[in-house]
């Protein structure tokens, strides 16, 4: 009993002193969007709930607006306006703080999760930090992105299932686990595909092995089925008036959203993306999908990255073949499953996403445990993991900091765009992944996407709605756009490919070839010209012209 009052107050004070950690990086960067602005968008819909002004969800994370409304309600203000340069619009540095208390959570779940196998209070700790440090943790830790809600009911799905096997509180445990993954599922459903599926592959070897469990599996069949059935029930019955369709049982299992699109597909350029996703992972943090603009210092890192990631898949495989415990060899099954599906799912999607690869790379968890249990490297752990930690922590800091103040200067930079561009006399051309183009779009249409596109011109719309459109027909219409703009006498301000050609890259992202990246690009330049260029806070633009 003494024991565990220990190990539950060391585990708070785990808790708190990254959640203090996470939170001073917050208000010193400055900077909610560090490797992408979905946030932002996501903190319109979370302003809606709070407020009770707008009821949204999106298929991909029915419970995600919701709760986090209610929990930014508890937020008071003042706790996220006292530094930096804010608006009335305050939503994305509340989900920050709520994304960092999430994500200090979830690396306190693997310190329990690691001290339960290894029974070492500092390798438990040293793997629990580089959990929390590794980059695409932290930057999705302090950031207004939403993957970390669900994140952590998928660590404690994992801390979960492991007890169910190793415990006589076999029924208790597996309900927990049920509980967790939809937790999971409901609040970001990129993350219930490999979860169920490496969860089944391992319950019908557990059943095949004992079949005590195939009972208990079946209830646990039945208990995800009927609780999913009564959310339906319950919410097409309480809320469905908000609604312009009932939501229906497998709208859960497999949403809108999931289903074939612009940013989904299998393309032989995603192993591109899959290596540079990959190795962002532990230091640089960078969301980037292709090589090109990529430093010489970001390859280096991503070998640092794969290295491990290398190091770490061997290590689970050697697990399993070897003669060891059981339930050492179901839990490397459950970090390559997690890995394999997780990366399968990623090709069919965006590889290179923060938020997409820190549930596969899972894997380097689940084999730093399995390997401080070998004896002879227990010692060399111990000095390594805490070395690794702080030359980790310190190199992401620092790739971090060159971001400093983003969402201040966004703030200050939207009046200077506005006063040099007027939203009556300008149309504006870019390319819908702009750090600057999110804050556009919520200071002047209030995050509402059907607005913004009337007016706005972005290039990869015609690709977004239209997929597998030729390029000629995509450029044609965004060529109508801008010639009806200027025979309306308004100005055409544009960035990509006037500005920056490479960036055009990006849109490799929607399943483009680089070929067919190229041909719009070429398009684009052949029919128009600089005029005059501006630097702003924002960055550069063009005004562009017929040639």
């Amino acid at each position: 009993m003494a024991k565990n009052l220990c190990n539950a107050f060391l585990s708070t004070i785990f808790f708190l002193i990254l959640l203090t950690f996470y939170l001073s990086l917050v208000v010193y960067l400055d900077n909610t969007n560090i490797a992408t602005g979905n946030g932002l968008y996501k903190a319109v819909d979370v302003l809606g709930w709070e407020k009770g002004t707008r009821f949204v969800v999106d298929s991909g994370g029915l419970l995600y607006a919701f709760g986090m409304g209610m929990l930014a309600k508890l937020i008071p203000d003042q706790w996220v306006t006292f530094y930096g340069v804010v608006t009335n619009f305050i939503s994305y540095r509340k989900l920050a703080l709520i994304h960092s208390i999430f994500g200090a959570l979830a690396s306190t779940s693997i310190l329990i999760f690691a001290y339960q196998i290894t029974r070492d209070r500092l390798l438990s700790t040293s793997i629990a930090l580089l959990h929390a440090v590794s980059a695409f943790i932290l930057v999705n830790s302090i950031t207004s992105e939403d993957i970390m809600p669900g994140y952590f009911f998928f660590c404690l799905s994992f801390l979960f299932f492991y007890q169910a096997i190793i415990t006589d509180s076999k029924r208790l445990y597996l309900t927990l686990t049920t509980f967790s993954v939809l937790g999971a599922m409901f609040l970001h459903w990129t993350l219930f595909p490999p979860i169920i599926c490496t969860y089944g592959l391992v319950g019908l070897w557990l059943c095949f092995k004992e079949k005590g469990y195939i009972r208990l599996f079946v209830e646990q069949l039945f208990l995800f089925s009927g609780l999913i059935g009564l959310f339906v029930l319950s919410s097409n019955f309480l809320v469905a008036s908000h609604f312009k369709s009932k939501l229906r049982f497998f709208d859960l299992l497999f949403p809108n959203k999931a289903g074939p699109g612009s940013w989904v597909g299998f393309c032989w350029h995603k192993f591109e993306s899959l290596y540079l996703g990959v190795g962002n992972f532990l230091v640089g943090g960078q969301n980037v999908a292709t090589f090109s603009g990529v430093s010489g210092h970001t390859i280096i890192r991503t070998v640092f990255s794969w290295a491990l990631t290398f190091l770490c898949l061997g290590v689970s495989i050697h697990i399993l073949r070897k003669d060891t415990f059981e339930k050492y060899k179901i839990l490397a099954s459950m970090g390559l499953g997690v890995f394999i599906f997780g990366q399968l799912q990623n090709m069919y999607g965006q590889p290179q996403d923060p938020q997409f690869q820190i549930q596969p790379m899972f894997i380097v968890t689940v084999s730093l445990i399995l390997l401080s249990l070998g004896q002879k490297w227990k010692v060399a752990l111990r000095v390594a993991l805490p070395i690794l930690v702080v030359l980790v922590g310190f190199d992401n800091v620092l790739a971090f900091k060159q971001s400093k103040g983003a969402d201040s200067q966004a703030v200050k930079g939207f009046k200077e765009f506005r006063e040099l561009f007027p939203k009556e006399k300008t149309k504006i051309v870019h390319l819908a992944y702009e750090g600057w183009s999110p804050w556009l779009m919520i200071f002047d249409y209030q995050g509402d996407f059907t607005i913004y596109l009337e007016d706005v011109s972005c290039l990869n719309t015609p690709f977004q709605f239209s997929p597998g459109i030729c390029v000629k027909q995509a450029a044609d219409q965004i060529m109508q756009e801008i010639n009806s703009a200027m025979e309306r006498g308004k100005r055409v301000i544009a960035t990509t490919p006037w500005i920056e050609p490479d960036y055009m890259d990006a849109l490799q992202s929607q399943n483009l070839t680089k070929q067919q990246v190229n041909e719009l690009k070429e398009i684009l330049l052949s029919h128009y010209k600089i005029k005059k260029t501006h630097t702003l806070l924002w960055g550069q633009f063009a005004e562009i012209e017929r040639k």
